[in-house]
């Protein structure tokens, strides 16, 4: 017996405009019902599943009379029908340059229209925006681990997925700009995978900055979805289309392009677009995970808070006159009490987020500032799982960019010094992460030079700080660095030199009610401890 096609199968065979032709009705009720498979199928990918739902109700509005425009609903169903065939499909965007046409594009990259985003894709738009984000997350910390196992074809596999999906994304919403970007990228890394091109430092420096101009492009999205407007042109396209070009070794040009070919295959298109990330964030979806925009968990938490604040005060009113009589009533509130602060701890667990987007930025941090420095750097990271308050992770990103810029810059030797004093030429910039029984602990470590006391106590006399010949112990020595102004960097530089770094740790660490701890030796490097109660600054839980 023949295998019945699926749902994703079903919509890539179908010719909207045959199926969608005249008054179609059992066409159009069949592709109702294709359409209602898919959003079933497709729990994981939010894009699909919305278009999916938005244009299953425009197909109920046909067939029950409710369309008041008819004719026009039809054509913007066929038009939903074919930019679904297009992602799920990834085939190129409309009038979009082929594998050797690339360079046909370069030049034009920033002068690609875009439209307003419509008011009935605005939902879309922003789901978009979420799940290309975490297709970039994914990307870039492919691309840091591609690095360090040149020959990891997963890693290499799972960069492209994420451009690749993006680009399928990009058509359905007609977004020219980042269909353009990722399919440039994705030109690239598939000649990557074919073994054409060799990623190396270089070319792995290109990408890195395709992700990021992508992540503006995204950001920009997002903003002209709020407002109906249609996102701004960028001007970097041009530069970025043609280092792409140049990277991925396109020697011609062709008036009519052929689209590269893509491994994805009619029946798995839904599938074919997970790579390892979105395969792991669908592993967690048995668990049923909801999407929340921060402001509405703001809004939930103040609303819980209240409920508390009023709990409490009905219970204080009724136990002013002693034990309460009436068991009925002293019973209800025993129950109102406990659901009030089960209801408060589930609320505050759903603001806790690992703390892992964070430990990422900080490799890439890390790694860009050792290629401009011309050092070798092993970045370790321990515990990126422990989960954090939102607000709180916000907050000690900052905090966290200034103590691995100085541990990179002023800790960790030179290669050649570094194998001069007997150590491995790379040097080691470690963040760690850990749960204790009183909150949070956040450590950045290196096995660097260390913190030189005599400099330290020195730059402070200068700075008036301390008095010439006071005696101080070793921890307030090394606390001296918290001060503004006080740096013991021999020159300035755009990476640090000016004190103020150490002096914005110190106060957003206190702001969550905190502290830092330093533990130093010369010449062994130097550890950075944050100490995060688990009730932080006003209105701040770090932990739970």
């Amino acid at each position: 017996m023949q295998a019945k096609p699926g749902p994703s199968e079903v919509i890539q065979r179908s010719d909207p405009n045959a199926v969608l032709a005249g008054a179609d009705l059992p066409g159009l009720a069949q592709l109702y019902a294709v359409l209602l498979d898919i959003v079933a199928q497709a729990k994981n990918q939010g894009l699909i599943r919305g278009s999916a739902q938005h244009t299953a109700k425009l197909i109920e509005a046909i067939l029950l009379g409710d369309a008041e425009d008819a004719k026009g609903t039809l054509g913007l169903v066929r038009d939903k029908v074919a930019q679904m065939q297009q992602m799920l499909g990834a085939t190129p965007l409309a009038g979009e340059v082929g594998d050797e046409g690339l360079l046909g594009a370069v030049g034009a990259g920033s002068a690609i229209g875009e439209r307003p985003i419509k008011r009935h894709d605005v939902a879309l738009a922003l789901e978009f925006a979420a799940e290309a984000v975490g297709h970039m997350d994914c990307a870039e910390a492919s691309l840091l681990a591609l690095e360090k196992e040149p020959h990891g074809q997963e890693h290499l596999h799972a960069i492209f997925r994420g451009f690749h999906s993006i680009k399928g994304a990009a058509g359905l919403l007609e977004l020219r700009q980042i269909g353009a970007l990722a399919h440039a990228a994705e030109n690239l890394l598939e000649r990557a995978r074919q073994g054409r091109v060799v990623l190396d430092g270089a070319t792995v420096d290109l990408v890195l900055q395709s992700v990021d101009l992508m992540r503006r492009m995204i950001t920009a999205v997002s903003d002209a979805a709020k407002t109906l407007q249609a996102p701004p042109k960028q001007e970097a396209l041009d530069e970025m289309l043609r280092r792409l070009a140049v990277a991925s070794g396109v020697e011609r040009v062709t008036q009519d392009p052929t689209p590269p070919a893509m491994d994805a295959t009619p029946a798995s298109a839904v599938g074919a677009l997970q790579g390892p990330c979105e395969r792991a964030a669908s592993a967690h979806s048995t668990a049923g995970t909801v999407k929340i925009s921060a402001e509405r968990l703001d809004a939930l938490m103040d609303a819980v808070g209240q409920l508390t604040v009023v709990q409490g005060a009905i219970s204080r009113d009724f136990s002013c006159g002693g034990e309460c009589e009436d068991r009925d009533i002293a019973g209800d509130l025993a129950q109102l009490s406990r659901i009030t602060r089960s209801l408060r701890d589930v609320c505050m667990a759903m603001r806790t987020v690992p703390i892992r987007g964070v430990f990422q930025k900080m490799a890439r941090l890390a790694r860009d500032l050792a290629r401009k420095a011309g050092k070798e750097i092993e970045f370790v990271q321990i515990g990126p799982e422990v989960e954090l308050d939102h607000n709180v992770v916000e907050r000690l990103s900052d905090a966290l960019v200034h103590m691995v810029r100085n541990a990179i810059d002023h800790g960790i030797e030179g290669p050649q010094e570094r194998q001069e004093a007997g150590k491995p030429r790379a040097g080691r910039v470690q963040l760690k992460a850990a749960r204790q029984a009183q909150g949070v602990v956040v450590e950045v470590g290196d096995d660097g030079r260390g913190l030189n006391k005599s400099e330290i106590l020195a730059k402070a006399v200068g700075c008036g700080i301390i008095q010439p010949g006071q005696a101080l112990a070793d921890e307030q020595t090394f606390s001296l660095i918290f001060h503004p102004g006080l740096s013991t960097a021999p020159r300035v530089t755009d990476v640090s030199g000016r004190g103020v770094g150490m002096d914005v740790v110190r106060k957003n660490v206190e702001a969550l009610g905190g502290r830092v701890e330093i533990a130093s030796e010369q010449g062994r490097g130097s550890r950075f401890t944050i100490h995060l109660p688990a009730q932080g600054g006003p209105g701040v839980n770090v932990a739970w």
